[in-house]
């Protein structure tokens, strides 16, 4: 129970509200302009926080790690979302913690929508091993890991 708390209490205090006003919003010519503004603007602080992207549905999204001093986890996502052949970095949901200090990790999975209307289920947590099978609602699967972070990420459409 206390490790519940304390995975809710450090999830409250790092996301905050994170709800993005599309007027606010800047378009740019590339994918990577976007991805380079939203690392400038956001937590991110550099590039190499970036866990990796997923292609799902016709979306992209971009899972990150936010810098920590400490042992803790948090990850987020971002969708890049495409207009009149510009993109932008677009985030609907908050920034997860998975981890926190030396408790043991959390596996999380979230909903998550896309500024053009589209629904999915996000997964995320520690990997412990090359090939760990994950469930979701549509059955087992194996998700994408980035080894440098140890974490593992996943996407799927909701349907």
């Amino acid at each position: 129970m206390k490790r519940v708390l304390t995975m809710l209490l450090l999830l409250l205090i790092i996301t905050g509200c994170s709800n993005v006003n599309d007027n606010k919003l800047r378009w740019f010519k590339t994918q990577d302009e976007a991805i380079n503004q939203g690392i400038k603007d956001g937590d991110l602080n550099k590039r190499e926080n970036i866990i990796g992207e997923i292609k799902e549905n016709r979306e992209t999204f971009v899972f990150y790690k936010l810098e920590e001093e400490n042992e803790d986890i948090v990850i987020g996502i971002a969708n890049i979302a495409k207009q009149n052949g510009k993109y932008a970095w677009y985030r609907e949901s908050a920034n997860i913690g998975i981890k926190s200090g030396n408790n043991p990790s959390t596996p999380v999975s979230w909903d998550t929508e896309t500024r053009s209307g589209k629904k999915f289920t996000a997964y995320t947590g520690t990997a412990e091993d090359e090939n760990i099978p994950i469930k979701t609602e549509n059955g087992e699967v194996t998700p994408k890991i980035n080894e440098k972070f140890g974490v593992y990420y996943y996407i799927e459409s909701r349907k």
